[in-house]
């Protein structure tokens, strides 16, 4: 498991700490990845954990605050689109040199992801991924070979992340996935949730065991302020009915306090609304801490 001093950056991160990273992220996004995450640790799971777009780190970090201390991180990005590649790069490592528990663990792949092998990310660094985040390019031919790259290279009970499935600028990103899970070669994989415009994507034998566990967690925190609203959509509908992608049931967690800050910090979104950043720290939109909200419901199981 993770130490004591891990699960307090965790929890930090997820809650506060992850605004001070620029970049995209949903905080329901953050906490349902983490949730997944120790999961994967209490079931024994063990694996790198990836990222394809790294920008500056802000999703990246939150997976090397979930990584132990045997597994590592990637990144992967050309940084042709930042303003200042070599600068944004280096936030990155340097971010990672913060904590204890990441420090050593980030390798860069400084490449284009379309043009990568599996052979040649897994000799740069050995071994297969448990968790991996998809945000490359987002044209439809791009998704589709990051979604196949990865797949090459994931645990059975892995899980892919893939970033902005709904963001109406985007829509390549829908055509990439849906080409992708049509596939021969995707077909072995299951969609199971669906949270903070973030896809989450795993084997077929390992998918009602997450989507298990995710309804139990919705179950037991449904007064939580980041469940309440999706546990009134499931008791809406009839038992064992949800809605569903390309076969698979999907648990989609909605969250009216959900927000997402800007790139540069300033305004902040909570659904349609922009609000100051006081408002952030409302009780609508406070939440347990991650950690032990897992651990409350581990003991309980």
């Amino acid at each position: 498991m993770l130490s004591f001093e891990q699960k307090a950056a965790l929890d930090d991160y997820v809650s506060v700490g992850h605004r001070s990273t620029p970049g995209w992220l949903w905080q329901s996004a953050a906490y349902v990845t983490t949730l997944l995450g120790l999961k994967q640790i209490e079931d024994g799971l063990t694996g790198n954990l990836g990222e394809i777009g790294v920008w500056q780190g802000r999703y990246l970090y939150l997976l090397g605050l979930l990584s132990r201390n045997d597994e590592k991180v990637v990144g992967i990005d050309s940084f042709v689109h930042s303003p200042d590649p070599q600068g944004f790069a280096r936030r990155v490592e340097n971010r990672f040199k913060l904590e204890g528990c990441t420090e050593g663990k980030l390798t860069l792949i400084k490449e284009d992801s379309t043009k990568l092998t599996a052979e040649k990310v897994q000799t740069t660094v050995p071994g297969r991924f448990r968790l991996f985040s998809i945000d490359g390019g987002h044209l439809a031919h791009e998704v589709l070979s990051d979604t196949e790259l990865v797949s090459q290279m994931m645990l059975p009970g892995g899980i892919m992340i893939l970033d902005d499935i709904l963001n109406s600028t985007c829509p390549g990103v829908i055509e990439g996935t849906l080409d992708f899970l049509k596939s021969p070669q995707g077909q072995n994989f299951a969609p199971f949730c669906l949270v903070g415009n973030k896809l989450m994507v795993t084997d077929k034998a390992s998918a009602d065991h997450y989507r298990d566990f995710l309804l139990q967690i919705i179950h037991d925190n449904k007064d939580a302020s980041i469940f309440r609203d999706t546990a009134q959509t499931i008791s809406d509908f009839p038992d064992g009915v949800y809605p569903k992608l390309c076969g698979s049931d999907l648990i989609v967690i909605t969250w009216s306090g959900d927000y997402l800050i800007s790139d540069n910090g300033a305004p902040v979104l909570i659904r349609t609304k922009v609000c100051d950043m006081q408002e952030m720290d409302s009780p609508e939109v406070q939440l347990p801490p991650v950690v032990s909200l897992f651990e409350r419901a581990t003991v309980a199981g």
